[in-house]
């Protein structure tokens, strides 16, 4: 039984623009193999399965497309009992298709994932929890903005160094601490 196709909402990454973009990739499928779609319980997520993955060589006198599809990639590939990677190394893992079963819902919904800014979802409901759990399994990371290699580079002209964002102190344990608590803090 086939999921209908999901649908483009106003959550799909492709046609708006978060404040700072997400990139998708589908590396953790190769990466992590089934362990990349373990369902997430507490986020109401009952089962996760591949579908669909389509994979693509870049080669100077072609470019070569395969798509596989199934019920459920990686149990396939289990059943088969073959020792070859459902998803092998190598090519580009361009696009995919997974179902999400969420508590409550009488069947699975579809979302796909294109890298690397597209993500569609079936349900524009289930957006938040996608995210969350894409997030948790690695399948979303932050982009640098666009600004970020010129605005080193002419900071490096200018003989600055560049920032390090691991010095930013951001937690209480200065010694100067108090003294800006108490600034804080009402008088009494």
């Amino acid at each position: 039984m086939n999921a209908p196709a999901p649908q483009t909402s106003p959550a799909d990454e492709s046609t708006s623009a978060p404040a700072q973009p997400l990139t998708y990739t589908l590396e953790p499928l190769r990466s992590d193999g089934p362990d990349a779609l373990a369902p997430e319980p507490s986020e109401g997520i009952l089962t996760v399965r591949l579908r669909q993955i389509e994979l693509s060589w870049n080669d100077d006198a072609f470019k070569k497309t395969i798509t596989i599809s199934s019920e459920d990639i990686f149990n396939s590939a289990t059943e088969e009992s073959n020792d070859e990677d459902p998803i092998p190394r190598g090519p580009n893992l361009t696009h995919a298709t997974i179902e999400f079963l969420f508590i409550g819902s009488p069947s699975p919904h579809a979302v796909e994932i294109a890298p690397p800014r597209t993500l569609k979802c079936q349900c524009p409901n289930d957006t938040r929890r996608v995210k969350n759990f894409l997030s948790k399994h690695h399948f979303i990371q932050l982009a640098q903005p666009r600004h970020t290699i010129p605005l080193l580079l002419l900071l490096t002209a200018l003989g600055a160094p560049p920032p390090n964002p691991t010095s930013i102190d951001i937690d209480d344990d200065d010694e100067h601490r108090s003294r800006y608590s108490a600034l804080a803090r009402p008088a009494t």
